[in-house]
């Protein structure tokens, strides 16, 4: 198992929350997220979803030499087709947050 490491500021921050990780187990996609930190704006997830697609484009640039806007076009172009897929078969459940001795 391979996890990523946690950003340096969350460990000196008053606040810090996980709000989305994705896994590859048995080459099917699985994901964790909280859904309800943007109840009140979840178009903010918009903004979490377009700010990760830039951070992929750079370190993809930086790493692998490929250009930023070539990725940035690949990511909207999968993300519109994977858009179009019908719901039926959209595979998941939502599983309850669990609480911990901090949140009771």
């Amino acid at each position: 198992m391979r996890k990523l490491p946690i950003p340096p500021d969350c460990h000196s921050a008053d606040q810090a929350i996980e709000l989305i990780s994705g896994w590859i187990v048995d080459q099917k996609l699985q994901c964790s997220l909280y859904p309800s930190v943007f109840e009140k704006n979840p178009e903010n997830w918009g903004v979490l979803l377009a700010d990760a697609a830039r951070h992929i484009s750079r370190a993809l640039e930086e790493e692998a030499g490929m250009d930023k806007d070539e990725v940035l076009s690949m990511i909207w172009k999968k993300m519109n087709e994977s858009w179009n897929d019908p719901w039926e078969e959209f595979d998941g459940d939502h599983v309850e947050w669990p609480t911990t001795d901090d949140e009771a």
